[in-house]
């Protein structure tokens, strides 16, 4: 099988070396020859060229290609790059339907995805077969992360299913008790369906594993509301997170503004801290700027003062999203 990815930055290359451990044929398009340079270890064919260019495409291989994952840095470019391999495709195999061809775009703007800004579902007129957004999921895991901190990995699956990995403490009661019997000490527990004991491999439960200390529990929970239960029964605990939580966010970027949006939602009272005033503007203009829940402020998430001012340590949340990962 062979995977053409358009995009040699970070998650482009991520993927990459996760198909080549599993033996896959790769082929790598970025139009910047740094990034094709750094490229070079993950031993795949390497394409400098556009994703929107036919030439790029044929010499990637696409009349063979079985994916094509558009990951560079722009949206657009993705979403019509979906459209663009498939109509190269359709003319090197002669499949009008393009059935052999399976595409996937990721964006960073979780509003393109908004079916009542006119363009009606992306995967209609971009012929994409999957849009990824990663910025939803990362706020959808960091909010749902922030209800249970002492779980130690939460995972979105779609529909409000997540994949909750704990550890059992000293004090849980589920030690002793076989996987399949988690249900019948605590309460409302979702199912326990892997583990990983200290001194072994993860593996899937078959329900007769006697549960120890220590032992890395993976459960399946189905709303949010069952991550308390999955604390309480390895041991841990967590303050109660309030049903109207004062979230405050540094930086309007765009992943500040969607982590907004979300806890605008949640009804929580929410401020957020830009250093540009072009971008606090943008974000007072935006559909969420007229909301009585939120307060944008120009200034410096670092002034001391100024978080005084704000009582930040009143607030349950404070979240950095600036632009700048040394600053946060």
């Amino acid at each position: 099988m062979r995977v053409i990815i358009a995009g040699a930055g970070e998650v482009g290359r991520g993927v990459a070396a996760a198909l080549r451990e599993e033996r896959r044929q790769v082929a790598l398009i970025d139009p910047d020859p740094e990034a094709i340079n750094e490229s070079q270890s993950l031993d795949c064919l390497l394409v400098t060229g556009d994703a929107l260019s036919r030439d790029s495409l044929l010499r990637a291989g696409i009349n063979d290609a079985e994916i094509m994952v558009l990951c560079t840095n722009n949206d657009e470019v993705n979403l019509l790059g979906c459209a663009f391999a498939k109509r190269v495709y359709s003319e090197q195999v002669g499949d009008r339907a393009t059935r052999g061809l399976t595409t996937i775009a990721k964006i960073r703007d979780p509003t393109l995805l908004d079916k009542n800004r006119g363009a009606g579902p992306l995967e209609r007129w971009t012929r994409a077969d999957h849009i990824v957004c990663a910025s939803d999921d990362i706020v959808k895991q960091l909010a749902a992360g922030l209800l249970a901190p002492s779980v130690e990995e939460i995972l979105p699956l779609g529909d409000n299913a997540w994949i909750a990995v704990a550890e059992v403490m000293p004090n849980s009661a589920l030690i002793g008790k076989t996987t399949g019997e988690v249900s019948d000490w605590i309460v409302n527990i979702p199912s326990v369906y892997a583990i990983r004991s200290a001194d072994a491999k993860g593996a899937l439960v078959n329900g007769s594993e006697v549960i120890q200390e220590g032992d890395m529990l993976c459960f399946v929970a189905r709303s949010t509301e069952e991550f308390m239960t999955i604390t309480t029964g390895a041991g841990l605990q967590d303050p109660e997170w309030p049903e109207d939580p004062n979230i405050a966010i540094f930086g309007a970027t765009q992943f500040g503004t969607t982590l907004a949006s979300h806890y605008l939602g949640e009804g929580a009272e929410v401020v957020v801290i830009e250093p540009d005033l072009d971008a606090a503007n943008e974000l007072v203009g935006s559909r969420i700027g007229n909301s009585k829940r939120l307060d944008v402020i120009h200034g410096d998430p670092q002034d001391g003062d100024l978080l005084r001012e704000l009582s930040i340590a009143t607030h349950d949340a404070a979240i950095a999203a600036l632009a700048d990962d040394n600053l946060n």
